[in-house]
């Protein structure tokens, strides 16, 4: 009688914990969803990434470098080399911006289908955040710190800074959680590897 009634209370103990990790999992699946700490960002509701129309990127020596490596004729040491990549997120059409502001249009570039699917699903699952100012919190005296952006999001009529902060205790605006991360890698391969990123219409 005493084996049967120690059998019977394990069970209920097993069944009660495994009721308590479901219901544990159940709760933590929407945080790990939104990847949203709000101790150090709030997310920005009126604007929605998967609405962008292009990722812009600001001029950089990386940007300048690869562009003059893949120029026909040897860079002239003088002009004046700067240029912005803009990205298409529909359509996958990289354009260059000179320095004067201008599309060069010799010197356009494409994403494969396989990134303008992977950019599109990164923007679609991702939020933005305002981080959150420590120096409000704490009585400590925060130095002035410039950081670039280094994207920034381009909607009808305004555009979203990525990565630029103003000082060391604010964290700027970017993508919610390990998303800015993502976006980091994405357009920092785009970059790296732009003599692959040929349009294949432009043999058609």
């Amino acid at each position: 009688m005493k084996k049967w009634v120690g059998a019977f209370t394990l069970g209920i103990l097993v069944i009660s914990f495994q009721n308590c990790a479901k219901s544990n999992l159940g709760s933590l699946e929407p945080n790990q969803a939104s990847q949203v700490n709000p101790a150090i960002e709030t997310p920005v509701t009126s604007l929605e990434p998967a609405q962008a129309a292009a990722v812009a990127l600001p001029n950089s020596p990386a940007i300048d470098a690869k562009i003059d490596s893949l120029q026909a004729s040897p860079a002239d040491a003088n002009a004046l080399n700067a240029y912005n990549l803009v990205i298409h997120t529909k359509t996958g059409i990289i354009d260059v911006i000179d320095a004067n502001g201008d599309v060069d249009a010799s010197k356009q570039f494409c994403l494969e289908s396989a990134q303008i699917a992977s950019l599109e699903g990164l923007l679609a699952a991702s939020q933005i955040c305002e981080g959150a100012d420590e120096s409000q919190n704490s009585d400590q005296l925060c130095q002035m710190e410039y950081s670039f952006p280094y994207a920034k999001l381009q909607f009808d009529g305004q555009s979203v800074s990525l990565g630029e902060k103003f000082s060391a205790c604010h964290k700027g605006t970017d993508l919610c959680g390990n998303n800015a991360k993502q976006m980091k890698d994405f357009v920092s391969s785009v970059v790296s590897h732009l003599e692959n990123q040929s349009c294949h219409f432009q043999s058609l």
